[in-house]
């Protein structure tokens, strides 16, 4: 497409507009100011106006926007509200987690459009697998959420008055994934689907609050509303691990009954582009690894509203749960794991990649060979790519973090130094290195901050194990000189039995 632009020629000289007289200052007005107009503009800000197809799509986008909001025969006016049953209806939603957080407007407008249902006791409110039809909020009596799974039946929870059921189909426009019965005769306040979907076309805060209220309830316990559940050709059969970005449930492929892990974005990231971002970037590093210690993609896709990788499963204890349950290890043991996750370091350091996150809950002994699995890539980074963090931005867990990570700094492998420092401190002495609430005062306002002496950490505690701590946990990063290749080939032949 031609644009048409106020460039000269090469070798012209440039003409420009001459600029407006300036206005006559208005009487008691010191300020003198002169009008500009677009010609005067350079002419690369100018926008240039939509192409024919841009234009084309957005007016479709509004019209559908404006159809979907036009008025149903029957619906209320949320200016007709008025009566102690609307006033009830405003103050349970009012009251209730997470449309406490909506402004007053949304919440009127959401009040407005309610009707009562009454059920009686053994009647099914929503099926497992049928579309949803409403979100409903339990205004009397008792309901009972289950799910079908692999022919068992699972009870997740009774709940009462204020009980929210019904986002997850609404969230997805999925068929619903368990059934709600009411337990005795039940009382519930009810919007539409359709009416709430147009609603959140008007108001889009409202698709996050129902993505945060979809996040809270998934990964809580081994069965969820996802057990049993066929994705993209992976039966989920229990949640495994639930972090600040994911929740990871074991599943098997149905092809050939592989045991996988699935990990899925929190839908509270819904709308979080960044976070997506990251998540592809996990996916994009990990295919781009290949170690004994750091699991492999299998496959990735889209469902229920989110994102999912596929990885080979991985099972066993992750490293904070053995040191919580036999305390300080035997120091071949830490020999042993500091050897195989510096292997696993410094392959994925030559591949240019920073972890960011090393820490005991993202460390995994397996039951299998390799016993010692290094997880969860979703703060890893490409040294040589655009960094997806802010400066000023601080990820990750902070009492494994160096001082430049406290302070956003961007860094380096020297970081994943430090962390895995921090680890075998940990596991010599099973209690972290630094306190919470601490470590920034440590590290960041305490620059002569080092290392306490050899028995004080741990008694009798070997000159080589001291020498390595001292060689990665140090607040100068120019400090940090471990060579965890040299350690991964002296150590890493160590046993290690969980």
């Amino acid at each position: 497409m031609n644009r048409r632009t106020n460039r000269p020629k090469r070798g012209e000289p440039p003409t420009r507009t001459p600029p407006a007289p300036a206005q006559p200052p208005v009487e008691g007005e010191t300020e003198v100011w002169q009008e500009l107009t677009s010609d005067e503009l350079p002419p690369d800000i100018i926008p240039p106006p939509p192409s024919e197809i841009v234009a084309e799509r957005l007016e479709r986008a509004i019209a559908r926007a404006e159809s979907l909001w036009q008025a149903e025969p029957g619906l209320s006016d949320p200016a007709d509200l008025s009566g102690a049953e609307d006033a009830s209806r405003i103050q349970l939603l009012a009251s209730l987690w997470p449309f406490s957080e909506l402004p007053s407007a949304v919440l009127l407008e959401l009040a407005a459009r309610m009707q009562e249902k009454r059920f009686a006791g053994g009647q099914k409110m929503i099926h497992q697998g049928s579309r949803s039809r409403h979100l409903l909020i339990v205004t009397e009596g008792t309901v009972e959420v289950h799910v079908q799974a692999e022919s068992q039946r699972h009870v997740l929870a009774r709940l009462q008055r204020g009980a929210i059921v019904g986002e997850m189909g609404l969230l997805t426009d999925a068929p619903c994934t368990a059934t709600v019965t009411a337990i005795g005769p039940v009382s519930a306040a009810a919007i539409s689907a359709k009416q709430f979907r147009r609603l959140a076309v008007r108001y889009p805060v409202l698709g996050s609050t129902l993505s945060h209220l979809v996040a809270s309830r998934l990964g809580q316990a081994p069965v969820d509303t996802l057990a049993g559940k066929a994705l993209h050709g992976y039966r989920l059969r229990r949640c495994v691990g639930r972090g600040g970005m994911g929740i990871v449930y074991e599943a098997k492929h149905l092809a050939d009954g592989r045991r996988v892990a699935l990990k899925m974005l929190s839908h509270r990231f819904a709308y979080d582009l960044d976070v997506q971002q990251r998540f592809e970037r996990e996916i994009q590093i990990c295919r781009s690894l290949s170690h004994p210690a750091i699991p492999q993609i299998l496959d990735h896709f889209t469902a229920f509203g989110t994102n999912f990788m596929v990885m080979e499963f991985c099972g066993g204890a992750t490293l904070d749960q053995l040191v919580g349950d036999r305390g300080p290890l035997e120091e071949d043991l830490v020999r042993g794991i500091v050897g195989q996750l510096a292997n696993a370091l410094a392959h994925i350091h030559h591949h240019g990649v920073c972890h960011r996150d090393v820490k005991p809950r993202n460390i995994m002994i397996s039951e299998e060979q390799p016993t010692v699995r290094l997880m969860d890539f979703g703060l890893a980074t490409s040294l040589a790519s655009c960094e997806l963090t802010h400066y000023g931005c601080v990820l990750g867990t902070p009492r494994y973090m160096p001082p430049e990570q406290l302070a956003g700094q961007r860094v380096d492998y020297r970081a994943d130094l430090f962390a895995l420092g921090c680890v075998a401190y940990e596991m010599l002495t099973a209690k972290p290195l630094f306190a919470e609430a601490d470590v920034a005062t440590q590290l960041v306002h305490e620059p002569d901050w080092s290392l306490p002496l050899a028995d004080r950490i741990r008694p009798g505690l070997s000159t080589d194990l001291y020498q390595f701590l001292c060689q990665t946990v140090a607040v100068d990063p120019r400090r940090r000189v471990a060579d965890i290749e040299k350690i991964g080939d002296s150590w890493s032949q160590r046993a290690v039995s969980p």
